[in-house]
């Protein structure tokens, strides 16, 4: 072979002490169990204080930053969709300038929680979608992406009832979208697969794979605490034979699992690249036999925008496009929400402030200061008279304090918002804010 056969057939599981190690896949796929694995063997997960809790969906927990959950989130939302109902998202679009301020703040969040720790790593199944986004924030890094059966991906999400934004039904594809997603966006990179399946079939040979990754050692202590970890009834649905899978899945689902279930955990390049082109291949062959409407939409939904948020947290979760503030209100030190107004408006913001000392709270409309007051602890309001505008309004809340909520829950938090919108002005109000 010559030089560039030999580049082209090399293994990409080579360890590289350097890079961070982010975890991909579809939800319900073994990223948690990957994640802490990894975890175990000696990846950095941050700080603990700020992982989502374990929950009787997954009492094992999820080893998951709260704060970049979020983030995948609102960078869904800012580009018209949510998790269940991904956005149509086309080549280039994590260059979008809505997405500049999410960007800092996950620069922010990454030195703040990593800082110069010799090896750390994140999970979050939204990363297997908004990954260009953390490519433009974390240039190099490496990447673990697991695979499990469709089918009991999909029992897994039947099981736990959801937010009843998607039906079922759809689970198939989105699973298409997400591993699809995780092969085309990494093929530069060092990469491995993780199979659900192998944790509870091959348990020791997973633990090397991942070893070798990471370029750490498997010590018999670290083997003995992962074995404690992996549970076999951590897997709580298994289909031998196939038989659900096929009512549930469709074709392309089924023929990508197939041709990834050939694979060991560290192919060859050219055995990942052959898959790629199969992935890319399946995909638009899903939207041609009409699959759901977030593989084949052409427009996006960002520039839709309400101009009131009254129903917490009804209003929150359908597509909202906002940062820092949970879905049952309660709002970070730095946060956002899009707003819409044609008119001369008041902005509104109530809510109930958390105790801290000397609580202050900048308003800011598209990155520009149009109030800073005082807020003490308890029930609060800010009204913030602004001019007429048909333009999309981003409004930012930067408070100068936030404390953890009370166990078991402990996020940072410096408010609990009831209510934020653009209401008409009364005609007692003697200036007009520039916006």
């Amino acid at each position: 072979m010559d030089d560039e056969q030999n580049a082209a057939d090399s293994f990409v599981c080579v360890p590289d002490r350097e890079l961070p190690v982010c975890v991909l896949g579809m939800g319900r796929s073994g990223t948690s169990l990957t994640a802490r694995v990894l975890n175990l063997l000696g990846v950095d997960l941050g700080p603990e204080t700020g992982l989502i809790p374990a929950s009787p969906q997954n009492r094992k927990g999820y080893w998951e930053r709260r704060a970049i959950f979020e983030l995948n989130d609102a960078v869904l939302s800012a580009m018209g969709g949510n998790y269940a109902n991904p956005p149509p998202l086309r080549p280039g679009w994590h260059r979008s300038s809505i997405l500049k301020p999410l960007k800092q703040r996950a620069r922010i969040l990454v030195a703040e929680c990593f800082g110069a720790s010799p090896l750390w790593g994140f999970k979050d199944p939204r990363t297997s979608l908004t990954l260009p986004f953390w490519r433009d924030v974390i240039p190099r890094m490496r990447y673990v992406i697991c695979v499990r059966d469709p089918a009991e991906v999909a029992a897994s999400f039947e099981r736990y009832a959801s937010d009843g934004s998607s039906d079922a039904r759809s689970w198939p594809d989105l699973w298409l979208l997400s591993t699809a997603r995780a092969l085309l966006d990494t093929g530069d990179s060092p990469r491995m697969l993780a199979f659900y399946e192998d944790y509870f079939d091959n348990l020791n040979g997973q633990v090397e794979h991942l070893a070798a990754f990471i370029g750490r050692p498997m010590t018999s202590d670290g083997l003995a605490s992962i074995e404690d970890f992996v549970e076999r009834d951590l897997r709580h649905w298994t289909d031998p034979g196939g038989t659900q899978f096929r009512r549930r899945d469709n074709s392309e689902t089924r023929t990508l699992y197939d041709a990834l279930r050939t694979l060991p955990p560290c192919p060859r390049k050219r055995e990942f690249r052959r898959v790629e082109r199969l992935a890319d291949r399946l995909l638009r062959a899903r939207v041609r036999r009409g699959g759901p409407a977030f593989l084949s939409r052409r427009r996006s939904l960002s520039a839709t925008a309400p101009s009131v948020l009254q129903h917490f947290p009804a209003d929150l979760i359908h597509g909202v496009e906002r940062f820092g503030i949970a879905d049952d209100g309660w709002v970070e030190k730095h946060a956002y929400v899009a707003l819409t107004g044609g008119g001369a408006v008041n902005l509104v913001i109530q809510g109930a402030a958390l105790p801290c000392e000397e609580q202050r709270v900048e308003v800011l409309v598209n990155g520009r200061p149009v109030a800073s007051e005082s807020v003490a602890a308890g029930d609060f309001e800010v009204q913030v008279p602004l001019r007429a505008s048909r333009r999309r309004r981003r409004i930012e809340l930067r408070w100068k304090c936030a404390t953890p909520l009370a166990p078991p829950d402990q996020r940072q938090a410096a408010a609990r918002l009831t209510f934020i919108g653009l209401v008409p002005p009364t005609p007692t109000i003697p200036f007009l804010a520039e916006s």
